[in-house]
């Protein structure tokens, strides 16, 4: 699988006063709207995933996420990556595995050679995950703040 984020728009800095990190105004009141892990646009994305990604988080974002299988004899396994502003220091991505989408632990995918690399302002990240012939395995991109 070869996944892609596609960053969409970009939010105010975490940083700014008032701000949770997700990119809206907090309020104790209105933390279902503008918390971190709030979904004001309704797209599945949780405000902080969508500002570490570069995303707007009153607009709906459709596919942002692509996917491709690659299979190789020798060394088969797929490729995942994924694109954020490079200018956030506050933000931490990690991957988990999984084989059966209950249980889930740290995954240590081989870090690949980049194929193009987009404007100064975005990096992209590209990562190989190696998997045997007979395993099923689940990956997911782990979002967090960087701790202080």
């Amino acid at each position: 699988m070869f996944w892609t984020i596609r960053p969409m728009r970009f939010p105010r800095s975490p940083t700014s006063e008032g701000n949770d990190g997700g990119g809206l105004q907090t309020s104790p009141i209105k933390a279902n709207i503008s918390g971190p892990a709030a979904d004001p646009d309704g797209d599945g994305i949780p405000n902080f995933a969508e500002y570490a990604l570069g995303l707007e988080p009153n607009h709906p974002d459709s596919g942002v996420l692509q996917t491709k299988l690659e299979l190789n004899q020798a060394n088969s396994g797929f490729h995942g990556s994924f694109t954020h502003p490079t200018v956030l220091s506050d933000v931490e991505f990690a991957w988990e595995e999984s084989t059966d989408l209950i249980h889930w632990q740290p995954s240590q995918p081989k870090r690949a050679a980049p194929v193009d690399e987009p404007p100064a302002f975005w990096t992209t990240e590209y990562w190989f995950f190696r998997v045997d012939a007979a395993e099923h395995k689940f990956v997911r991109l782990v979002v967090k703040p960087s701790a202080p």
